[in-house]
């Protein structure tokens, strides 16, 4: 019961999202009609399975810097299984257990670091977002900083990505781990920090495997950003500076990640909307439309995964090393 009345609170606060959006003018699903094209669909399509694509090889290096054996085919699968129940189970994170399920089924002893890639996966995604939106910043910096609003943004995401450098390069240092280990409390609590730890330290150990993990961030970021400037083209926005899409789409992105409403519908609507706003000095309805033929558009792809899942097996099968 409470899980239903949560789930039911996060539907009625999407919902009141997206009718104030509507009726104040930012979102005008009329003119998402005229991306019903097939040269656009097909293209905008092609585009978000590109981008995930790139997100399932990053996962993998992840998976196989462990140990874990997945064919490239398994973790695309797996990752479309997760787009598919993120919309399936609100909050944003159901994917993610039903990705974990299926490899801790074949790894039954090793649910650590199925966990642990699958939250790395996640913390490498916001961290290269972060970083690519603090580049953007830069480059409009003295367009931003006129602009309260925008100012106090900017000082996050920079405060953001110094932040994330710094936890990173912690968690990835060995010689900090044996260091600190030692003078932990000894406890169950201190036997699972260092099991994480030591996960951690495996990573810094191969720069290699960080250097394509950030490579393939990027690439999906920049994919999905061509996906958010053809739409915006296509509904007549053709004088959007190209820094504008890498602030508001990756800012907005990341506040979708917030689990307060179903794969962020009506979070991501307002974020996009006003970020649009503030950096156009003018309301639009190119935010929210943009944030709404995004989620349409990975919903339409994620029905792939709908279609893997009835076709899986129990567990998928990996290899130990």
């Amino acid at each position: 019961m409470k899980s239903w009345i949560k789930n039911t609170l996060k539907f009625l606060f999407a919902l009141a999202l997206i009718v104030w959006l509507v009726q104040s003018g930012r979102l005008d699903f009329k003119s998402l009609k005229s991306l019903v094209q097939p040269s656009i669909v097909l293209g905008g399509a092609s585009l978000i399975v590109i981008c995930n694509f790139f997100m399932s090889e990053r996962w993998k290096q992840l998976l196989d810097a462990q140990g874990f054996r997945l064919t490239r085919f398994e973790t695309f699968k797996l990752t479309m299984l997760g787009i598919f129940f993120n919309y399936s189970m609100p909050g944003g994170v159901g994917g993610d257990l039903v990705k974990g399920f299926y490899v801790v089924r074949a790894q039954k002893n090793r649910k650590l670091e199925v966990a642990l890639t699958i939250l790395l996966d996640r913390v490498f995604g916001l961290y290269v977002m972060v970083l690519l939106a603090a580049m953007a910043i830069l480059v409009g910096f003295a367009q931003i900083w006129d602009h309260p609003q925008l100012r106090l943004l900017a000082v996050f995401i920079g405060c953001l990505a110094v932040g994330c450098s710094l936890g990173l390069a912690a968690g990835f240092s060995e010689k900090l781990k044996n260091m600190i280990g030692p003078r932990i409390p000894e406890g169950v609590l201190k036997k699972r920090i260092l099991q994480v730890w030591q996960a951690l330290v495996i990573y810094g150990r191969s720069p290699k495997t960080l250097l394509k993990v950030f490579a393939l961030s990027a690439l999906g970021q920049f994919t999905m950003i061509a996906f958010y400037v053809m739409i915006g083209e296509s509904l007549g926005f053709n004088d959007v500076p190209l820094f504008y899409y890498f602030i508001a789409c990756l800012t907005g992105a990341m506040m979708t990640a917030i689990p307060i409403s179903p794969a962020g519908v009506g979070v991501g609507q307002a974020a996009f909307a006003f970020l649009f706003s503030a950096l156009m000095s003018r309301d639009s309805t190119l935010g929210a439309s943009l944030a709404t033929a995004g989620q349409i558009g990975t919903f339409v792809v994620g029905l792939l995964g709908a279609w893997f899942y009835i076709n899986m097996k129990s567990e998928i099968p990996t290899t130990d090393t």
